[in-house]
């Protein structure tokens, strides 16, 4: 018989099967769980906010109750976060995730729940090239509201700690979401740049290629050069030779056969000069060739860039993109 896409055999004993429909039970209700997680984060982020600023208390408890309840809670996620992670993702990574997401999950929940809206699935566009960089308020400005509240209740619950107002609240209540506002700031600021759009200078993802080749500039004097990474639209090449002539259009010739491409950029590197080129007319074979160099080359030959996850790496990185002025297409 089948139970959803799984077949159970008939000699399987019962126990066995009411086994797989209690495990299809937990996948579904892990679905849901997730589905609703957008709502869990809001009101986590939201939570201290009306406390601090509104008044209105999320719990009543102390501050030793939290540490019995709240810390081994949170060190146990950790570690098991970081045991099914494989050390490949961080915590704080994606809990900034989670929070750029929370409001735009959130809202969809609240559409479907109460006002069974159908809205349409929105595809994300692709080979979309961009020149400037711009903040992309659209989609950040629910996380701005949020840290700005943050903010405000953070001002006020330091001004309740020092007495420059008087407090109606617990201190120990002050501390906690203090506390607890400083960790959701955090996140907040660091999701505020996710909403800034870097230029898209390519179209679709380039390969490391490391192939030498000789090139013929204008009918000119053949140059090696090495190509560095390329697709099926350009590459970049690094040139094995001192002059820095200003190239235009050339050809290039890979196990018999030849490849058209146009100059787009040039500029010099340490020891050579490197250019960008975008390829034209490229015939049947030249484009075969690409792509089994490209997207269809073996696994076992393919090797995957490795990025670092460090949070500050991510950060220093992004700071230096977006505010020299970027040269490689």
């Amino acid at each position: 018989m089948v139970i959803g896409n799984i077949q159970v055999a008939k000699k399987w004993h019962p126990w066995r099967v009411k086994g797989l429909n209690l495990m299809q039970r937990v996948i579904y209700t892990d679905g849901i769980h997730y589905w609703f997680s957008g709502v869990y984060k809001l009101v986590f982020l939201m939570a201290p906010i009306f406390f601090l600023v509104f008044g209105q208390y999320s719990l009543q408890t102390s501050f030793s109750q939290i540490l019995v309840f709240w810390l081994p809670s949170f060190v146990a996620s950790q570690l098991t976060f970081n045991l099914v992670s494989e050390k490949r993702q961080t915590v704080m990574l994606s809990n900034i995730y989670e929070t750029a997401t929370a409001p735009f999950m959130a809202y969809g929940v609240f559409n479907e729940l109460f006002f069974k809206s159908k809205q349409k699935f929105a595809v994300t566009r692709k080979g979309v090239n961009s020149e400037d960089s711009f903040y992309n308020w659209r989609t950040a400005w629910p996380i701005i509201v949020l840290l700005v509240l943050s903010l405000l209740g953070l001002v006020r619950g330091i001004l309740f700690i020092f007495g420059v107002w008087d407090s109606p609240f617990p201190k120990e209540g002050i501390y906690i979401n203090i506390f607890w506002l400083f960790y959701n700031s955090f996140s907040l600021i660091l999701a505020s740049y996710l909403s800034n759009e870097r230029p898209r200078l390519r179209k679709s993802e380039r390969f490391i290629a490391n192939q030498t080749v000789l090139i013929n500039f204008n009918e000119q004097k053949n140059i090696r050069g090495e190509i560095l990474d390329w697709n099926e639209d350009g590459a970049r090449i690094a040139l094995m030779t001192e002059n820095v002539s200003k190239y235009t259009h050339g050809i290039f010739e890979i196990n018999g056969i030849q490849f058209n491409f146009k100059c787009v950029w040039q500029h010099q590197n340490k020891d050579s000069p490197i250019i960008g080129i975008t390829f034209e007319n490229l015939d049947i074979l030249a484009y075969e060739y690409i792509i089994q160099n490209t997207y269809a080359q073996a696994s076992t030959k393919y090797e995957d860039p490795q990025y670092s996850n460090r949070l500050w790496h991510i950060v220093v990185k992004w700071w230096i993109d977006t505010l020299r002025r970027r040269k490689a297409h």
